[in-house]
């Protein structure tokens, strides 16, 4: 019977393997396409912010392979659909 103690790595050897980074890039420009549906107003208060949603969690996942140009990048693209203030969405997701 083999008994598993307080800190012993259940599933063996397992290591994460890195992203690759094409599914990264899929997943945020999904991500995007996602975001830019268009909404009334009354949705905007339920629908999530979903580029926001990947990259904390890409960020969180794997910090070597997302940098801070990819949401910038997108930001930008969002303020040039919404014709917001020039940056906001990038200054927030850097930020994030």
């Amino acid at each position: 019977m083999i008994r598993a103690r307080i800190g012993d790595n259940i599933h063996g050897d397992e290591i994460l393997l890195p992203v690759p980074a094409l599914l990264i890039g899929l997943s945020l420009l999904g991500a995007l396409l996602f975001d830019l549906v268009p909404t009334g107003p009354w949705m905007q208060l339920v629908w999530p912010d979903a580029v926001a949603v990947l990259l904390v969690y890409w960020a969180v996942y794997q910090p070597h392979r997302l940098g801070l140009w990819p949401a910038f990048v997108l930001g930008l693209l969002v303020d040039v659909h919404d014709a917001s203030l020039f940056g906001q969405h990038a200054l927030a997701w850097v930020t994030l």
